[in-house]
C-alpha cells in the first residue's frame, strides 16, 4: 500500500527531512522573527496580539460544525428547550474559542522568544517547540471537550509518524499485516475493557464500543441460557447494540468528512454523500456484529470471562480488511495503551499524578505544527484545514 501525499509540494521544496532542513536553515540564515514569523506586523508584541485576535475570530467559525454535531447528537435536549443544556453549550463554545486564541498567542510569543535566544531559526525550534508550548493551551478547554480534542491529536500525530516511518522504510504497510495487528489490538482492548468493567474507578478511554460487565454469579450448564448480562435474548441484544453503534459509526464518518472538507461540504453536498456512503461507514457498522461471539462462547461454556471478550474482539477485528483505516487502528492502539498503564508497577504510578494526557497533547501538537509547514506533502488534511481556518491564513 503506497503512501499518497495529502497535497503536492511547491517547486523547490524537498520531501526528505534532511534535505528540507538544509534548505530551510540556509534560506532563513540571518533573518529575524519579523522576516519569517510575522511579516505583516513588525513588532513582536503587536504580532502576538494580532495572532490572538485573529485566532479568536477564526475559532468562532472553526468550532461551529463540531457544536452543530453536538446539538444533533443531543437533539432531544435541544428540541425540548433544556436551559441547562444550552447554558453548558454556550460555556463549552466560549472556552473553545478562548482555547484557539490562547494557542495562537502562545505560539507567536514562543516563536519570537526562541528566535531571539538562539540568534536565528533552526529546523526543529521554529515550529515544533513553539507548537508544543502552544499545546499547553489545552488546559483552557473544558474537560468534557478536552478528551475529544486530545484523542483527535493523538490519532493525527500517530498517523503522521506512521507515514514517515513508511517513507523511511522502517515499516511496510499491507492490508493483511494491518488487519492482523488490528485484530490483536482489538482483542487486547476488549479483554481489558471487560476486566475494567468490574472496578469502581474506571479509566476513561475513547472507544466506540463498551462491552457489558461480567456477571460472575451467572453460571449455567444449559446451552440455551447466556451468562452475559443483557436484558433480552442474545440476538435481540446484538441487533440493538449493532443499531446503536451503527449510528455512532455513521456519525463519526460524517464528522470525519466535515473535518476534512470544512466549508466545502456546503458548496458540494454531493461529494459529502459520496464520502459518507462508503465502505468505511459499512465496515464500521459491520464490525459491531462480531461482538456477538462473546455470547456464543459464554453460552457454550456456561460462564462468562474476559477471554470470551478477547475472542469476540478478534472476530470483530477481522472486518478491518474490508476498509483499512489507520484512524480506527490508532484509536484502538491509544485506548489499549491507556488501559495498560493501569498495570504499571507502583514505582511508576507517579505518572498518574502528572497531567500526562495534556503533556502528550502538547507534544503531538508540536509535531503536527511542524508537519504543517516543514512537511506539507504528508501533513494531515485536518491540520491544514484547522490552521488555515483558525489563524485566518496568517
Amino acid at each position: 500500500m503506497a503512501v499518497v501525499p495529502s497535497r503536492p509540494l511547491p517547486p523547490g521544496i524537498p520531501s526528505d527531512w534532511a534535505e528540507a532542513r538544509r534548505v530551510f536553515e540556509k534560506a532563513s540564515a540571518g533573518f529575524k522573527c519579523g522576516d519569517v514569523i510575522h511579516t505583516d506586523v513588525k513588532s513582536c508584541p503587536g504580532a502576538a496580539l494580532d495572532m490572538f485576535g485573529g485566532c479568536l475570530l477564526g475559532s468562532v467559525t472553526y468550532f461551529v460544525p463540531f457544536y452543530l454535531v453536538h446539538i444533533i447528537w443531543n437533539a432531544k435536549k435541544a428540541l425540548s428547550g433544556d436551559k441547562e443544556f444550552y447554558a453548558d453549550l454556550a460555556h463549552f463554545y466560549s472556552r473553545s474559542i478562548v482555547f484557539g486564541g490562547v494557542m495562537g498567542l502562545l505560539f507567536s510569543t514562543t516563536s519570537c522568544t526562541l528566535s531571539r535566544l538562539l540568534g536565528g531559526f533552526t529546523f526543529w525550534t521554529t515550529l515544533c517547540v513553539p507548537g508544543m508550548c502552544a499545546g499547553l493551551a489545552i488546559f483552557v478547554e473544558h474537560v468534557y471537550r478536552r478528551r475529544i480534542v486530545m484523542h483527535t491529536f493523538y490519532n493525527l500525530a500517530l498517523e503522521y509518524l506512521y507515514i514517515r516511518a513508511q517513507l523511511a522504510r522502517l515499516v511496510r504497510r499491507t492490508a493483511t499485516g494491518e488487519t492482523a495487528f488490528f485484530m490483536a489490538v482489538n482483542a487486547t482492548l476488549l479483554s481489558l475493557l471487560h476486566k475494567g468493567s468490574a472496578t469502581k474507578k474506571k479509566t476513561p478511554v475513547f472507544w466506540f464500543f463498551m462491552p457489558e460487565g461480567e456477571n460472575k454469579e451467572a453460571k449455567t450448564s444449559s446451552p440455551k441460557a447466556c451468562p452475559v448480562p443483557h436484558r433480552h435474548s442474545c440476538w435481540r441484544s446484538a441487533l440493538q447494540v449493532t443499531s446503536k453503534y451503527a449510528g455512532l459509526a455513521a456519525a463519526l464518518q460524517a464528522l470525519r468528512v466535515v473535518m476534512a472538507r470544512g466549508s466545502g461540504v456546503v458548496k458540494s453536498p454531493g461529494s459529502f454523500l459520496g464520502d459518507y456512503f462508503s465502505r468505511k461507514t459499512g465496515a464500521g457498522i459491520l464490525s459491531i456484529g462480531g461482538y456477538v461471539a462473546r455470547c456464543l462462547l459464554a453460552s457454550w461454556y456456561g460462564s462468562d470471562n474476559y477471554q470470551h471478550s478477547a475472542l469476540a474482539g478478534l472476530v470483530a477485528g477481522s472486518t478491518y480488511w474490508l476498509q483499512p483505516n489507520t484512524t480506527i487502528l490508532t484509536s484502538a492502539l491509544i485506548a489499549t495503551i491507556r488501559l495498560l498503564l493501569d498495570y504499571l508497577p507502583r514505582q511508576l504510578k507517579v505518572l498518574h499524578e502528572w497531567p500526562m494526557a495534556e503533556l502528550l497533547f502538547a507534544l503531538c501538537n508540536g509535531i503536527l505544527f511542524h508537519a504543517r509547514c516543514m512537511d506539507m506533502a504528508y501533513c494531515p488534511r485536518f491540520i491544514i484545514h484547522m490552521m488555515d481556518t483558525v489563524t485566518r491564513k496568517r
